[in-house]
């Protein structure tokens, strides 16, 4: 939501370099740029490609993702394995563009993702 993209590009330096608005509107990433603190959190644009999707493979605009208690604890630079993971395992959104062995799903339709 603007508010959530708001309330990062508040906490992580340098990731206004768009404005919020802008960042709404087109594809971005929240991600750990310094584990340790929720300061460490930031924000940064994602080309969108228009890159081809597999046979079996669908593309989504995310609408909604997910952080839980391993995000936190990610974030906090606590993961066991030692390793700063990508946020949000879980989405929602609608297809974009879905292979040509998909067949339950097509442009347009809702779905959700868990990684």
């Amino acid at each position: 939501s603007a508010a959530l993209l708001q309330l990062l590009a508040s906490l992580a330096p340098g990731s206004k370099q768009a404005t919020v608005k802008e960042m709404a509107a087109s594809p971005v990433e929240v991600y750990v740029r310094q584990a340790g603190s929720v300061r460490g959190v930031a924000l940064r644009s994602q080309a969108r490609t228009l890159a081809n999707v597999d046979a079996n493979e669908i593309e989504v605009v995310t609408k909604a993702t997910g952080l839980n208690f391993r995000d936190v604890v990610n974030i906090l630079g606590q993961d066991p394995t030692g390793q700063v993971r990508p946020l949000g395992l879980e989405c929602a959104g609608v297809v974009r563009a879905a292979g040509s062995d998909v067949r339950h799903l097509s442009h347009g339709m809702p779905c959700f993702g868990i990684g």
